[in-house]
């Protein structure tokens, strides 16, 4: 009888326990932690800084397009000096004519860029106009005029600018390499060997000996030199022929 009123107290402890804490509320914090967002006021005048620009490039220049453009010093390989001119034409950007060789003006057509060109074979233009000689036969005769005879075919060649190392070259009598444009200023001085006629011996007994002539190379011409460095800027020059 005991044991059944003991088991009946602990269970209704342990069902009012259990009432009991569905009903308790939550304890509220004290001081709770809240975070609070202020709203900065912006004046009615204010302006955002603007951003740094980066100052503007500096102009890109003809010359800079085509480095080739210039006055230069140049020497054959005789130690021959030559002030020569590069200018571009007015009319064709691809189109320079050069001026101060022993040959005359010549022109030459950009191939690769920025400063690879090709001479084409060309009739040099020259700065003096042939004048006319007036011969007289006799006191009565008519008067016959005689003009000069036209200037040698240049044959072709190269013009390419080092504009990293300031060397111009200039190579005239070899035909334009249109695979490897610059492989002719490697070859020059071979070239150059091989023009002098070689005399080769053939012994045909042992007491008679027969000389062989090589046919003779054409003749070729290599300008070498620098860009002057005092240069103003070089004005175009007018087109007077076309190819």
């Amino acid at each position: 009888m005991k044991r059944n009123v003991i088991y009946a107290t602990a269970v209704a402890l342990l069902m009012n326990a259990v009432a009991f804490a569905q009903e308790t509320p939550p304890v509220k914090e004290e001081n709770p932690t809240t975070t609070q967002t202020k709203t900065v006021e912006v004046p009615q005048n204010y302006r955002p800084k603007s951003a740094e620009l980066l100052p503007m490039p500096a102009a890109i220049t003809n010359e800079a397009i085509f480095p080739a453009i210039g006055v230069y010093e140049l020497k054959d390989k005789d130690g021959n000096a030559a002030h020569v001119t590069v200018t571009q034409d007015a009319d064709n950007k691809g189109i320079v004519w050069i001026e101060g060789l022993p040959q005359g003006k010549i022109k030459a057509f950009l191939k690769q860029s920025p400063a690879v060109y090709k001479i084409p074979a060309q009739e040099p233009v020259k700065d003096m106009v042939a004048e006319e000689a007036v011969v007289e036969e006799a006191p009565k005769a008519k008067k016959q005029k005689t003009t000069a005879p036209k200037a040698n075919l240049l044959p072709e060649g190269t013009l390419y600018y080092d504009r990293d190392n300031n060397i111009m070259q200039i190579q005239l009598g070899t035909k334009f390499n249109e695979a490897e444009p610059l492989q002719v200023f490697n070859t020059t001085d071979e070239a150059a060997a091989t023009t002098e006629e070689a005399e080769v011996t053939a012994k045909k007994s042992k007491t008679t000996k027969a000389k062989v002539k090589k046919a003779p190379v054409a003749k070729t011409w290599l300008y070498t030199g620098a860009k002057a460095t005092t240069q103003e800027t070089v004005e175009t020059a007018p087109a007077t022929a076309s190819e």
